[in-house]
């Protein structure tokens, strides 16, 4: 069942078994309207950090804001005082 009314996001969900994705959080408007399971964002970065070798990053909160049931944020927290950071982003969800 392709309908319209259908998302294609649901079409795959139930087809195929997938209960969440990994998605960009650059793309994260256009994937919420289509797909209602776990959404799950990586490339976040606090405010000021510097991008590394990612292209395509998010604030955490804005990974929330637009979609996102998780994120996976790395470099962000262990970089530095790990504790400071934990608060930075603690801070940011506010």
């Amino acid at each position: 069942d392709r309908s319209p009314s259908r998302g294609l996001g649901d079409v795959y969900k139930r087809q195929c078994g997938c209960h969440g994705i990994i998605c960009a959080g650059s793309d994260l408007k256009f994937v919420k309207k289509v797909f209602k399971g776990e959404i799950i964002t990586p490339g976040i970065r606090l405010k000021g950090d510097h991008p590394g070798d990612q292209k395509r990053i998010t604030g955490p909160k804005e990974a929330f804001k637009n979609g996102s049931t998780a994120i996976v944020i790395g470099r962000s927290i262990i970089k530095g005082d790990i504790k400071k950071n934990i608060q930075r982003l603690i801070e940011e969800l506010k």
